[in-house]
């Protein structure tokens, strides 16, 4: 019998036995590092693990921040200060913190376009959507006529498109990335007080926030209800696909909160908190979730592994004597 070309280290390197028998395997990933959200009522930006453990204040004394957005390869946060009535950006640890716009009347939304260098946030007083470079540069009216009072906004980069949600009108709106083309998807016969708003492009979908969390493919069609709060509605949203998760804030509640994306499961992260706004997370790290195989599927193993290495062992002997 001939055992050919088994490489023992590569199974060693897919299994690992323990004494007893317990085998260790990576399998699910978690795909989240960590969240972060803004607090207006504690003048604040925070972040915690994905469990909603190690709350960390990263930047404090910053009067009524809404919306933030993360560029994680580039280390950067950015985020509305609608109090002071501009846009900022820090580190993600919080230092280093920068004006880049300035002379805004009521910031709230903001997403960005990394590949193209761009920012874009919407202004619900002067009732606009407007885009800049991300150093602040070039600032550029997009949309500035049928919108009430603007709010989230979420970019299709590769279909080229944003979304917006606007609770004056009581609609989510599309348009193409310069500001043509805007499309009512969502009209106040299904959607009350649209605020949040994220996008999962891949499965062809949109989720917001308003009186509950909602879900509907990207033309609008087929909305649904996930979760119903009691009281208090969400107010930013924002998605893990691969991890199967949506997190969002809930001003009311003071809470940050997760559930599947289905609406099941829902888990109350963090709590005791100052008006939670808006939220991003940082999904740059992936930690493998071990799981336990049965004792004897671990004996099983080592005996597999040591069988062909005693088979290896002897074919080596054997080309050994022919020589």
């Amino acid at each position: 019998m001939k055992i050919k070309n088994i490489s023992t280290k590569f199974l060693l390197s897919i299994f690992t036995v323990g004494i007893a028998g317990i085998t260790l395997i990576p399998t699910e990933a978690q795909a989240i590092s960590q969240i972060y959200w803004t607090e207006r009522g504690t003048d604040k930006i925070q972040r915690a693990n994905p469990d909603g453990s190690n709350v960390t204040e990263v930047i404090f004394g910053e009067p009524n921040p809404f919306g933030i957005a993360l560029d994680v390869d580039a280390g950067h946060m950015y985020w509305a200060s609608n109090n002071r009535q501009m846009i900022k950006r820090s580190n993600l640890d919080g230092s280093n913190e920068t004006v880049l716009v300035t002379g805004l009347s009521s910031p709230y939304g903001i997403a960005l376009d990394i590949d193209a260098g761009h920012m874009y946030w919407t202004d619900n007083s002067t009732q606009k959507i407007q885009r800049a470079n991300l150093d602040g540069s070039n600032v550029t009216d997009l949309v500035t006529t049928g919108l009430s009072l603007p709010y989230g906004i979420a970019l299709d980069i590769d279909a080229g498109h944003m979304y917006w949600t606007d609770i004056g009108t009581d609609k989510i709106q599309r348009a193409n990335l310069d500001g043509s083309g805007v499309t009512d998807l969502v009209i106040n016969t299904i959607t009350t007080f649209p605020i949040g708003i994220a996008l999962d492009v891949d499965a062809g979908h949109m989720y917001w926030t308003g009186s509950s969390i909602r879900r509907a493919n990207l033309d609008g069609s087929n909305a649904t209800t996930l979760v119903t709060p009691a009281f208090a509605s969400p107010d930013g949203i924002a998605l893990d696909v691969d991890a199967g998760h949506m997190y969002w804030t809930s001003d009311g509640q003071q809470k940050i909160q997760r559930a599947n994306l289905d609406g099941s499961n829902i888990t109350d992260l963090v709590t005791v908190l100052g008006n939670p706004i808006g939220i991003a997370l940082d999904l740059s790290a992936s930690t493998p979730v071990p799981f336990e195989v049965d004792a004897t599927l671990g004996l099983l193993l080592v005996g597999a592994i040591s069988g062909i290495s005693y088979f290896k062992r002897k074919n080596q002997e054997k080309k050994i004597s022919k020589l």
